[in-house]
């Protein structure tokens, strides 16, 4: 078969080609098969921009770092820059496969330890209005690790041991008994 030279021809020799391939007749391959029977070099693929921003679209925009991962990949998508879209998004997920691995078991099970303990003029309701308070200033996962870690630290300056504690009310005990010593019985 000879390679047609007029772009009619060739026009025709896609459509064809596109029925006997069960390709569908979409731009993309109408372009790919055209540049085929033409005898012309593949062009570089088109700047996905209607993909990537339909993809941009959906991604959440909840805290400064996913606002500012959004930013950057609009920036990108405008420069039609595939590395610096390709790029920002792979060290974004990096990053998230990075918190996921943030020690949480570690931080629960002390958690979970020092909250029965009995702390000096910290009473467990304000225990539980601290951790409320982290749990509700949302964040990122690292940021709701530290603020959690940074509560444990602050429990442990009023901590007190169960047998420190047990010696402490002991001795509080025996000095009311001295204040206070016991009145007789009147008969």
């Amino acid at each position: 078969m000879t390679t047609p030279n007029n772009p009619n021809e060739i026009a025709r020799e896609v459509f064809r080609t596109l029925v006997a391939r069960r390709i569908s007749p979409t731009p993309e391959n109408y372009q790919q098969v055209y540049h085929e029977i033409a005898g012309l070099p593949d062009k570089a693929e088109p700047f996905p921009e209607r993909q990537l921003k339909s993809l941009l679209a959906g991604l959440p925009r909840v805290n400064p770092e996913q606002l500012r991962l959004a930013r950057e990949l609009d920036t990108a998508i405008q420069q039609q820059h595939w590395e610096s879209f390709r790029n920002r998004l792979t060290e974004f997920v990096h990053h998230l496969s990075n918190a996921q691995q943030i020690p949480w078991q570690d931080l629960i099970g002390e958690l979970v330890h020092v909250w029965s303990l009995h702390h000096a003029g910290l009473a467990q309701n304000k225990k539980k209005e601290s951790l409320e308070i982290a749990l509700r200033a949302g964040g990122n996962q690292e940021a709701l690790y530290n603020r959690l870690t940074g509560i444990l630290k602050q429990w442990g300056q009023h901590r007190i041991t169960t047998e420190h504690a047990e010696e402490h009310h002991a001795a509080d005990r025996h000095n009311n008994h001295h204040d206070h010593p016991p009145q007789d019985e009147v008969s």
